[in-house]
């Protein structure tokens, strides 16, 4: 069984703001009207290869605001 791609748990997985393609990938490159997983399946056959998870080993963006920052009393 083949196993389903979630793009809203990708890293790459961004929502655009041009209706006629609302959801994208910034991996592949591409905005489409379908998830971009289902897009690349229809396209190449082959699931997602550059799904990679947003919680992944804790390198997010974000990491650096947990403690604290800048931030003054």
């Amino acid at each position: 069984m083949a196993v389903r791609i979630n793009c809203r748990d990708c890293k790459f997985y961004y929502i655009t703001f041009d209706a006629g393609a609302p959801y994208g990938c910034r991996a592949y490159g591409f905005k489409s009207k379908q998830m971009p997983s289902v897009a690349v399946r229809q396209s190449s056959g082959n699931n997602c290869q550059l799904f990679s998870s947003k919680s992944g080993n804790g390198t997010s963006g974000s990491a650096g605001n947990k403690k604290g920052g800048n931030f003054y009393a």
